[in-house]
């Protein structure tokens, strides 16, 4: 699912980038300068207000997607830490030696 989610997420992403290489800038030095195509397929002034539109909602889908996929992946490491916390056996504490173990045995030297 998350997967899925990330490829639509970067097609978002190069999409939100070619619509806005295609605009036409304030001193007409974009990319939308070379051919006058948008002026005769959306009227003198439709195409500005048209691409205007479609780059806030990609920008929209852009932020709520990058939100949305930060928060997918961040319950999924809390999931995963926790699954692997209570998978884990309790470790067993460690008794201290007991004060016999301590002694040295005695060793007989037998001549």
């Amino acid at each position: 699912m998350y997967t899925f989610l990330m490829v639509l997420f970067v097609i978002l992403s190069a999409l939100l980038a070619i619509v806005i290489l295609i605009q036409p800038g304030k001193g007409d030095m974009g990319l939308g300068s070379i051919g006058s195509g948008s002026q005769i397929l959306f009227g003198g002034s439709g195409g500005r207000s048209f691409f205007e539109k479609v780059t806030w909602a990609m920008a929209a889908l852009f932020i709520l997607g990058a939100l949305g996929l930060s928060l997918i992946k961040s319950k999924e490491r809390q999931s995963s830490s926790l699954a692997d916390f209570k998978s884990s056996a309790p470790v067993a504490p460690r008794q201290a030696p007991s004060p016999l173990d301590s002694v040295p045995a005695e060793s007989t030297d037998e001549d």
